[in-house]
């Protein structure tokens, strides 16, 4: 089993994110162009950097900046934080999202 991810162009190669307005974000001190990609477009091996935004029919993933989703085999993001840490003051807790159902559970 391999375990390369794809970074960079290669891995977002035919990816078409949509246009949207600037997102504020207080991990990056203020308003952010954040693209907006369609979940139903993601193939295994993409790689989503944050900030970005993820929609599908039925749910809405936000990637913070310093955070990427990975689509794997299954078709499941993969979310991973890069390089944010959360200020010592701050009530933010990453939570991601167990693919084909509606349970979330916290990091």
């Amino acid at each position: 089993m391999s375990h390369h991810r794809p970074s960079g162009p290669a891995a977002t190669r035919g990816l078409r994110a949509h246009p949207a307005p600037p997102v504020y974000f207080d991990e990056a001190g203020g308003f952010v162009d954040t693209p907006v990609y369609d979940r139903a477009e993601l193939r295994p091996g993409n790689v989503i950097p944050g900030p970005a935004i993820i929609e599908q029919m039925d749910a809405t993933t936000v990637l913070l900046p310093g955070q990427r989703a990975t689509v794997d085999s299954w078709a499941n993001l993969l979310i991973s934080a890069e390089t944010y840490s959360a200020p010592h003051n701050s009530a933010w807790r990453p939570c991601w999202q167990r693919p084909h159902n509606a349970s979330f559970q916290g990091l």
